[in-house]
């Protein structure tokens, strides 16, 4: 079974993958070679562009009740792309960002504690 399923148009370009199959791993000479074919600059850039584009979609849904699910998914897996690729440009480690989170909801949780 192939790692994607995708259906390549006339023109060359994916138009669409299916994700419920068995996905390859992300490897990290990829990410490497992503951001080195890309640079810093762009790479960082990108994912401010990625961020926005999510907001976009998120807004649709909660302001104008236009939920489209599949361009959420789009720019959620564009934006942990490039939240990934920043991650490591900054040297960050997937445990300390994992205990950052862990962190960050144990003060949210101890908040919402003490008000009650």
């Amino acid at each position: 079974m192939d790692a994607l399923n995708k259906t390549i148009s006339r023109d060359g370009k994916i138009s669409k993958v299916d994700f419920r199959e068995r996905l390859a791993p992300v490897k990290q000479e990829d990410l490497e070679e992503y951001i080195k074919s890309k640079g810093r600059k762009y790479t960082l850039l990108k994912l401010v562009e990625e961020m926005a584009e999510l907001q976009k979609e998120i807004l649709k849904d909660v302001n104008c009740r236009e939920k489209d699910k599949d361009a959420i998914l789009e720019e959620i897996g564009d934006v942990l792309l490039h939240l990934t690729c920043a991650q490591q440009l900054y040297g960050f480690t997937g445990p300390q960002v994992h205990n950052r989170i862990a962190y960050k909801l144990i003060k949210r949780k101890t908040k919402q504690e003490a008000k009650k």
